[in-house]
């Protein structure tokens, strides 16, 4: 039966974190609210746009303007800072050509998700499912089964690639495998005290473990 492989995009495909702080703290001065630095942002990014801004100002009073101006701010400025992780597109390589099937599972909104991923990865996945498609964001594990469920596979041989505790939930409640790296969003303590069993700290050695799997 065909393997899955399903990547988080944020701090796991590509390092969007400079350009996710400079829409964030646009949307936030232009609201009045007090800019954030890189290592806030970090720690607050993972279940999604709308809820990043509001933890950043601690209200949702202003959130659907926010939201509305952090996207068109950050839609126009996406790939500014942003850059894939060094040997991530050799991996995605490597693993097409041993036939896996390829997905990408996103809390990110979908419209700027399938910008960078059309951009940096065209023609490599199979599915890729953002925020405001119609689906229920990570950790909700429906989107993991849609992509079992299309490709014709199984849990054993679905494997879930992430850098957050969100991450980790999502992968607890869809029951498949889960690998997390800490070269991303969340240093290896994190992932540890989240319950991360498998954490790798770089691309090389998630290719070694995927590649063997």
């Amino acid at each position: 039966m065909r393997k899955i492989i399903i990547f988080d995009l944020d701090g796991t495909l590509l390092d969007t974190l400079k350009d996710l702080n400079e829409a964030l703290n646009y949307t936030l001065a232009e609201f009045n609210f007090a800019k954030i630095s890189l290592d806030k942002t970090r720690a607050l990014v993972g279940n999604g746009i709308r809820k990043l801004i509001i933890d950043a100002c601690n209200t949702d009073k202003y959130i659907d303007s926010m939201f509305k101006c952090f996207i068109d701010y950050y839609n126009k400025n996406i790939n500014v800072y942003t850059k894939p992780y060094d040997n991530i597109k050799e991996l995605l390589y490597k693993l097409k050509d041993k036939g896996y099937a390829l997905c990408v599972i996103s809390n990110k909104n979908y419209v700027p998700l399938n910008i960078l991923v059309d951009y940096y990865f065209k023609d490599i996945f199979d599915i890729v499912i953002g925020d405001g498609e119609g689906y229920l964001k990570k950790p909700n594990p429906d989107s993991i089964l849609y992509c079992i469920n299309k490709l014709n596979s199984n849990l054993s041989n679905t494997y879930y690639i992430g850098d957050s505790d969100i991450d980790i939930k999502t992968v607890n409640n869809a029951k498949c495998n889960g690998v997390f790296v800490s070269y991303g969003f969340r240093d290896k303590e994190k992932l540890v005290e989240a319950g991360a069993k498998i954490i790798l700290d770089s691309v090389d050695a998630l290719t070694n473990y995927l590649l063997n799997v």
